[in-house]
């Protein structure tokens, strides 16, 4: 089913995200760019809200900053450092999405204290009692205060959703 085509027939109603079958997954640049650095995190809990008219429909999500996981502890350790995420100040990355246009979705990400307004396309799969919603953005790190390893670390993170929405009440 197409995204303009499936979001039409998602059934108005709120959904849960279900964050155990869900992933979010990344990918930066390390090693002057040269190496590929792939990881994961949790997200903590979120909803979608479908209203009658698609175009007042909204969304949030939040994932925990310091369930990063690289597959290398010591990198994930200085991930969630000061020197980049800083989870100890900011424990949550947070999306919500207010406007719905043309399979868009568009509203605020919070990432390290700073907000920026992105837009995403997500893919849309309708089951009964439930929605899954796929999509790829590229975020501009830097523009989230994420400075720390300038040069040896890539400007751009690929994100990658995967995420799975029971309707409540089902």
């Amino acid at each position: 089913m197409t995204t303009s085509t499936a979001a039409a027939a998602l059934k108005p109603a709120t959904y849960r995200i279900d964050t155990v079958r869900s992933t979010v997954r990344f990918t930066a640049r390390g090693m002057f760019g040269l190496v590929p650095v792939t990881g994961t995190f949790q997200l903590r809990h979120g909803s979608v809200t479908v209203a009658p008219d698609l175009a007042d429909s909204s969304v949030t999500a939040v994932i925990d900053a310091g369930s990063v996981n690289t597959a290398n502890e010591r990198r994930d350790k200085d991930l969630r450092s000061a020197r980049f995420l800083d989870t100890t100040r900011y424990p949550e990355i947070a999306f919500a999405g207010d406007t719905v246009r043309d399979g868009e979705v568009t509203g605020v990400l919070r990432v390290h204290g700073e907000s920026k307004r992105i837009a995403l396309t997500p893919s849309v799969e309708v089951i009964p009692g439930a929605c899954h919603f796929t999509a790829t953005i590229r975020i501009d790190r830097y523009a989230f205060g994420l400075t720390g390893g300038k040069g040896f670390v890539g400007r751009y993170t690929d994100v990658e959703l995967d995420v799975w929405c029971l309707e409540l009440g089902s």
